[in-house]
C-alpha cells in the first residue's frame, strides 16, 4: 500500500520493522529521524538506506527542522529524482512544536499524495507522549491510526 501509514506509540523500533523488512528485500529507502543517526543506522545495518538526522546541528547528512519547506521538498526529491521506493519518518513531534500541528498535516498530505503517485509506502511514527492530544488527534484524523504489536 502506497502512500504514508501512521504508527503511534512509545517504541520507535516496532514502528520501524516494516520498513526495515522492506529494505532488507531490496527497496531503496530513506529514514529521517530525530533520534540519533547512529542508533538508527544500527538497526539498519548494510541495507540500501540514507539516513537524515533531523536537527540543527548542519554535521553529516542533517535537515533543519526550522525549515519545513526544506524538509518536506527532501524527501519529495528522494522519491522522484533518487528512485527511493520507502521512507521512515520519526520526529513529527519536533516539526509541530516549532510549526504547529496544521502545517506539518498539510505538509505531510502533500508528500502523502506525490508518494502514491510514485508507489511508495511511507512509515511514519509518532509518540503519543510527545505530542499535546489535540494535535495528536489531528494527526490521526488525518492520517488514521494503526497501533505498533505489543
Amino acid at each position: 500500500m502506497a502512500g504514508v501509514e501512521l504508527e503511534v506509540g512509545s517504541s520507535i523500533l516496532n514502528s520501524l520493522q516494516p520498513f526495515l523488512d522492506a529494505t532488507a528485500a531490496g527497496h531503496l529507502g530513506l529514514c529521517l529521524v530525530r533520534e540519533s543517526p547512529e542508533r538508527i543506522s544500527a538497526q539498519i545495518g548494510r541495507r540500501p538506506v540514507d539516513v537524515y538526522w533531523l536537527t540543527n546541528l548542519g554535521r553529516g547528512r542533517t535537515l533543519k527542522p526550522n525549515d519545513l519547506s526544506g524538509v518536506f521538498a527532501s524527501l519529495t526529491r528522494t522519491i522522484t529524482e533518487e528512485g527511493r521506493t520507502v521512507v521512515f519518518v520519526e520526529g513529527l513531534e519536533y516539526l509541530v512544536r516549532v510549526h504547529g500541528v496544521d502545517a506539518v498535516v498539510d505538509r505531510l498530505a502533500e508528500f502523502d499524495r506525490v508518494a502514491k503517485e510514485h508507489d511508495v509506502r511511507v512509515w511514519t511514527h509518532v509518540s503519543p507522549d510527545l505530542l499535546r492530544p489535540a494535535d495528536l488527534e489531528r494527526i490521526v484524523r488525518r492520517f488514521g491510526r494503526s497501533d505498533p504489536p505489543a
